[in-house]
C-alpha cells in the first residue's frame, strides 16, 4: 500500500468511481511493481465515472459497479468473489494474503442514509480503509479501522428503498473480494 497515490471523493455522489479507481491505482501499482505486468491506461477516473452512470440523487447502482469490478479484474487478471454477506473473519484473512476488499454498506445518521462505496487494504497488521465516510468529501483518503468500525459496516441490513429510487438491490452489505 505504501507507494500508492488514492484519491479521495470529489463530490458526495462519488464514492462508486473512486473505489473503483482506487482498485485500478492499487491494480497497477501490483502490476509494476509486485506482479512486473505492464500496466494500462486504459482505466481513467473520466472512464471510470462515465461507465458508473452516476446519478446525483442516487449514486451509483450495484449493476454498473459490479460490471465495472468484473471488467477491471478480468483486465487485470484477477479472481473476484462477491459475497452478500461479508464476515469479518473473512475480510482480515483476506487482506492478510494480500488481497483487497471492496465494500458497499448503508449507512443512517441524523434521520439521512445512504449507501457508500469504499476499499479496504491491509497494512503492517492493520486494516485501512480508502475514501471513508467520516466527514463526507473533506476526509482523509487512508484512515486505520477498529474490529468494531468494520463491523458496524458488515451488520445485515435490509432497505425498503422508496418508489422512486433506482436501487434494484435491497441488501447490505456487500463485499467483493479481489485478489490473485
Amino acid at each position: 500500500m505504501k507507494g500508492i497515490k488514492y484519491i479521495r471523493q470529489p463530490t458526495h455522489f462519488s464514492c462508486g468511481p473512486i473505489a473503483l479507481y482506487n482498485l485500478v491505482l492499487w491494480c497497477d501499482y501490483h502490476t509494476t511493481v509486485l506482479w512486473c505486468d505492464n500496466p494500462s491506461p486504459k482505466f481513467t477516473y473520466r472512464r471510470i465515472y462515465g461507465m458508473s452512470n452516476v446519478d446525483p440523487s442516487a449514486g451509483t447502482l450495484f449493476k454498473e459497479f459490479n460490471n465495472i469490478v468484473q471488467e477491471i479484474s478480468n483486465h487485470y487478471n484477477l479472481k473476484v468473489y462477491l459475497s452478500n454477506a461479508p464476515k469479518l473473519y473473512n475480510v482480515k484473512k483476506h487482506l492478510d494474503n494480500g488481497g483487497l476488499v471492496l465494500l458497499n454498506f448503508h449507512w443512517e445518521e441524523n434521520s439521512r442514509s445512504g449507501d457508500h462505496y469504499i476499499m479496504l487494504v491491509g497494512f503492517g497488521g492493520n486494516i485501512c480503509v480508502v475514501n471513508p465516510n467520516d466527514k463526507g468529501i473533506k476526509s482523509k483518503v487512508i484512515k486505520d479501522l477498529t474490529d468494531r468500525q468494520i463491523k458496524s459496516m458488515l451488520y445485515p441490513h435490509e432497505y425498503n428503498p422508496p418508489k422512486y429510487s433506482k436501487h434494484e438491490d435491497n441488501v447490505y452489505p456487500k463485499a467483493w473480494f479481489i485478489g490473485k
